[in-house]
């Protein structure tokens, strides 16, 4: 997602609203000063993780 400028962010929820087998069983959160550019992720979640 682009934020439009830079942020700081604490905390990403992924919602998948009312479907319940909707939820990610594996992503990974990398940031970006310019969106060209990416630093190694900064967050990785594997499994039936919802957080």
């Amino acid at each position: 997602m682009d934020l439009g400028a830079p942020k700081t962010v604490g905390r990403l929820v992924l919602d998948a609203g009312l479907d319940a087998t909707g939820h990610p069983s594996r992503f990974t959160v990398s940031t970006s000063g310019d969106g060209r550019k990416w630093g190694a992720p900064v967050a990785e979640v594997s499994g039936r993780s919802f957080a």
